[in-house]
Formats: structure tokens, sequence, C-alpha cells
């Protein structure tokens, strides 16, 4: 009788930690492991399926050839999504913004320009990183601030401090609807717990890719005006949508289930189908609320 009584006892605690884990946001973040059992217990949920993820996959890499891909493909890209009616577009690879795969091809760069202007609403990749400042020519301060909301500064990751904000070149921060950080840092086990919606750079606040995405998505202007990071209330707020973070801007991510949790479209595939198919693939609904929220705030 007293091992049954002692285990009912045991089970009933582990029930109260498993409710104290779902409810607060704190325990969560002090330790991984009751991060991981709060997605153990809550289970899988539906992902949003107006989320289309175009990946570059292996098959496509067979397809297209090695990456980094040029700017004339990324723009036979966008121009495709475009004619598909995808309502928003990112643009999430590191190489539009760092020196990297030598992509200065001058009409190459000019006709990807072209294609983000005649989309309007296709969102481009900044990143943080040693060494010299993204593709040249170099965007003004002028270009990338007006994505800022205003002055101010947040803590960086070890190793970042002394690292320089990357952009794509200038024509294509001018043709930009959005420009945002792809920044993010695992934890000591590898996994991705938690983003930012905000990072700094000489003493000005920038928006993250996905908080861009977000905001062009929404119709929002960029700027002060109707963008505004508050670290002292722990807040992002976007037009009348607050998002709330932690005093560094950060989110805790709420998977909604495994990879991959949206629909994945390998990029290869754009070039194989018909319009028709093509907008079956990856097209939204006109009138579609935002596809918010799959974060939660960490604890202040």
């Amino acid at each position: 009788m007293g091992n049954i009584q002692l285990r009912r006892a045991m089970w009933i605690g582990l029930g109260v930690f498993a409710v104290l884990a779902l409810l607060s946001p704190r325990l969560a973040d002090q330790d991984p492991a009751i991060h991981n059992l709060f997605f153990r217990l809550r289970g899988s949920q539906a992902a949003d399926t107006r989320i289309v993820i175009v990946a570059v996959d292996d098959q496509s890499l067979a397809q297209i050839g090695p990456w980094p891909w040029s700017p004339a493909r990324l723009a036979d890209i966008v121009q495709k999504l475009d004619e598909a009616g995808a309502r928003v577009i990112g643009l999430d690879t590191a190489t539009l913004a760092a020196q990297w795969g030598g992509l200065n091809s001058k009409a190459g760069t000019d006709a990807l320009a072209e294609a983000v202007r005649h989309h309007k609403r296709v969102v481009l990749p900044s990143v943080i990183l040693p060494g010299d400042v993204g593709q040249e020519p170099h965007p003004t301060a002028q270009q990338t601030s007006r994505f800022s909301p205003g002055e101010g500064t947040v803590p960086r990751p070890v190793g970042l401090q002394e690292a320089k904000l990357h952009t794509p070149p200038a024509q294509l921060v001018k043709a930009a609807a959005g420009l945002g950080t792809i920044n993010v840092t695992p934890e000591a086990d590898g996994t991705l717990r938690r983003m930012p919606l905000v990072v700094s750079d000489q003493g000005r606040i920038y928006p993250s890719f996905a908080a861009e995405v977000a905001r062009v998505f929404l119709g929002i202007p960029p700027g002060p005006q109707r963008l505004e990071f508050s670290p002292k209330a722990g807040r992002l707020k976007m037009g009348e949508l607050i998002i709330p973070t932690d005093s560094a801007g950060e989110i805790r991510l709420n998977y909604p289930r495994r990879y991959p949790s949206y629909k994945v479209v390998p990029a290869g595939q754009l070039f194989g189908l018909s319009p028709d198919e093509l907008t079956q693939q990856v097209s939204w609904p006109p009138d579609t609320e935002l596809p918010f929220p799959h974060w939660y705030p960490v604890s202040r």
C-alpha cells in the first residue's frame, strides 16, 4: 500500500511540475530540458498552410547547379514567385549580404533589383559578421536606416561584439520592401530556442528578417513612425501589433512540430511547373490574417 501511495504521489508531483512548466516561461528559460518537455507534453500543432518554404535542397542543387546561385538565378526565382501570386517573398540567404561566392555580376544584380522592385513586397537579408561590410556598392546610411525603428543598442552574442552589419548592394536595398538581419544563436546543445526580433549596429536598432516579413505582410511602412522597440517594456510594436520580447529583443520559439513544419517546395521545382500549378503551390488567399503567433515571449 505504501508503494502504491508513493508512486501516486510521484505521478501527482510530475503532473504539477509539468503544469508549471507549461504555464511558466521563466522555468523553461532556465532549463533547456524543461523547454523540451513543454513541446513533448503539448504535442504537435498544425502548421500554417499559408507559409511555404522554397528550399535549396539536394534535388535543386543537382538541377540548377552548386550553391551559391547567381543574382540572375535568384531574379528568376523572384519572378516565378511573383507570377504565382506570392504575397510576400523573403530571400533568406546570407550570400546576398556577405561577400561570398562572387555575386558581383552587375547584370545579374540589376536583374535581381528589377525583379525585387517589380514585386514590391520582397524582404532582403542582412547579417552581422566580422570583416568588410557587405556587398559593394555599399548602401548609404539613409538607405539602410529607413528600415530602422530608431536609435539604441541591444546585447550581442559573444564573438559578434565588434562585428558589422553586412547588407546587399545599394541597388537591391533601394528596391526592397524590407531589410532584416538573419543572425540566430543556437544554444550549447545546438538547438535554436530563441531568436532576436531586433539587433543593433553603430547605435541604431534594426529589425530581424522575421520581423520584416511580418511587417511587410501587414502593409506597415518601415521606420520609427510605425515601428518601435522598447527594451524597458520588453516589446516590439508594429503598427497596432505588439510582440512581447525580453530586454534584448528576443522571443522564445514556439515550434508547431518537427521539421518540416511548413510546406516545402524545392527551388528547382519552380522551373518545371506551369503557372497554374505554381500558383497552387505557393499563393496565399488575398484576405488572410498574418500567420502569427508561432512565437511566445521569454520571461522578463
